[in-house]
């Protein structure tokens, strides 16, 4: 029993390790400290614990708020009297008790280690960040299927819900990225007009990228988590269709801006050299700016 424990806890534990190495390999233009991206892989690990207990809480709250439709059995729920209820009930648990606390929980642990540091200086880097805090949550949520279904479980997990795990990484590192080149262009952006050098005809928006980057991967992950919540045929094609979808798309992504990265500079300067063409040098000068203006905060 031992042995079979370890060998199921190796399995749950190389996809998420070998896809954590594929998106390190394609940071072409300045790979990132492998301490750093330690921690955020064993810090994301760590976060599974709070979230596993934060959304039986929630959940159960959104059991108990149905219990008046529910058909109930020692088990615990098995049937609604009315469909609407059904699906509320599903929508809700995906939506509330699982994509939103573990999508959050992920972003602040990304964010709180991350934003100020100062290797983030690409839009790849978002990317290589979230998807090492994920992967880290994903492997030890496989760890769990793995002790607690057996292999069934930790198989038809590893093929679905570690590359979900990634894709809204993946999803959510790009827009933290292009928020977190907004802000700095932001920041530069102020510097300037206070010293009378510009005058701001239009701010740099940035809350439209702080929405998406936490929005879309919760409802990302809330549409894979409703295709695969009801065991019907047609949800169980239109999950594996989705998760076959992802996977490729996921890859296509970290290639694609992984090239882009090696071969544009850096984004917050080409979004001010475009925005005022007038100033010069600004490529040069914006993260020394935007360093100096954050530590005054």
């Amino acid at each position: 029993m031992g042995f079979a424990y370890f060998e199921m806890s190796v399995v749950a534990t190389i996809p998420a390790i070998i896809l954590a190495i594929f998106v390190y390999i394609n940071d072409r233009k300045e790979k990132e400290p492998l301490t750093l991206l330690a921690l955020l892989f064993a810090v994301g690990g760590v976060a599974y614990v709070p979230v596993y207990f934060l959304e039986k809480i929630v959940c159960g709250l959104i059991d108990k708020a149905f219990s008046q439709y529910a058909i109930g059995s020692v088990g615990g729920i098995i049937g609604y009297t009315e469909q609407w209820a059904e699906y509320a009930h599903g929508m809700l648990i995906v939506l509330v008790g699982v994509a939103l606390i573990e999508e959050l929980i992920k972003w602040l642990v990304t964010f709180l280690i991350t934003f100020r540091n100062k290797n983030f200086n690409c839009l790849y880097d978002g990317i290589v960040y979230s998807t090492f805090v994920a992967l880290g949550f994903a492997m030890a949520e496989n760890l769990i299927y793995a002790w607690q279904g057996g292999w069934d479980l930790l198989l038809k997990k590893t093929l679905t819900t570690l590359p979900a795990h990634l894709l809204f990484a993946v999803i959510m590192g790009y827009f933290y990225a292009m928020w977190k080149a907004r802000k700095t262009a932001a920041t530069v952006e102020k510097h300037y007009a206070k010293k009378g050098i510009i005058t701001i005809r239009k701010p740099v928006r940035t809350w439209n990228w702080f929405l998406a980057m936490v929005g879309i991967p919760v409802l990302h992950h809330a549409v894979y988590g409703f295709a695969g919540y009801f065991g019907t045929d047609l949800f169980n094609v239109i999950f594996y269709v989705l998760n076959a979808v992802m996977f490729t798309a996921c890859i296509i992504l970290v290639v694609r801006l992984s090239k882009k990265d090696a071969t544009g500079g850096r984004y917050a300067d080409m979004l001010l050299d475009k925005k005022y063409p007038e100033i010069k040098d600004l490529y040069d000068d914006v993260a020394e700016i935007a360093e100096e203006v954050q530590s005054d905060e």
